[in-house]
């Protein structure tokens, strides 16, 4: 469980602590609650995947397990005290659901082919929740992922989001709430 914390707070941190795990390497040392929790409000408030909702948390929280599934993306994070949720190092080819993944990530190209849609991806996507003030849900959602040639054992190299999978979660949440 120790492992699946520190991983879920260096997501949430920042994708080059990600690297090392996604890699293979020795994670990095973990970090103490006091400089977690600060750098921890910095990326929520930075966060291209945020999102505020006119809904009290709890009624979110049970909504989100369902939206990963609406997603394809397999529940393997689940720290309710933390109201963190999500999948880490998920490995997908080509597809995510019935979508190309070039439509959720951006992992560059070779002579016009989008390398999301040949390469070997590992994919990590969290979700956060908190209350907000005016009593709602803020709901910060954090895509990670790196590709590889599938015929190689090379290095991943890291992708980008297009920001899709952070909107479609957003909006399931949304026409379950109406």
């Amino acid at each position: 469980m120790r492992r699946i914390t520190v991983f879920s707070l260096n997501v949430l941190i920042g994708s080059a602590l990600v690297a090392p795990v996604i890699t293979g390497q020795t994670p990095p040392p973990s970090v103490t609650p006091p400089a977690a929790t600060q750098n921890l409000q910095k990326i929520i408030a930075e966060s291209p995947g945020r999102a505020d909702l006119a809904v009290p948390l709890d009624k979110v929280w049970e909504l989100l397990p369902a939206a990963y599934a609406s997603l394809s993306i397999p529940i393997t994070v689940r720290e309710p005290a933390n109201r963190v949720i999500g999948a880490e190092r998920m490995r997908t080819h080509h597809y995510l659901g019935d979508a190309r993944l070039s439509k959720f990530l951006s992992c560059g190209e070779i002579e016009g082919t989008l390398n999301a849609d040949t390469f070997d991806v590992s994919l990590s996507m969290l979700t956060q929740l908190q209350a907000n003030s005016s009593g709602g849900t803020t709901v910060i959602t954090r895509v990670d992922a790196a590709a590889k040639p599938a015929s190689t054992s090379g290095q991943y190299n890291s992708c980008s989001s297009t920001g899709e999978l952070e909107t479609r979660l957003v909006r399931y949440i949304e026409s379950q709430l109406r």
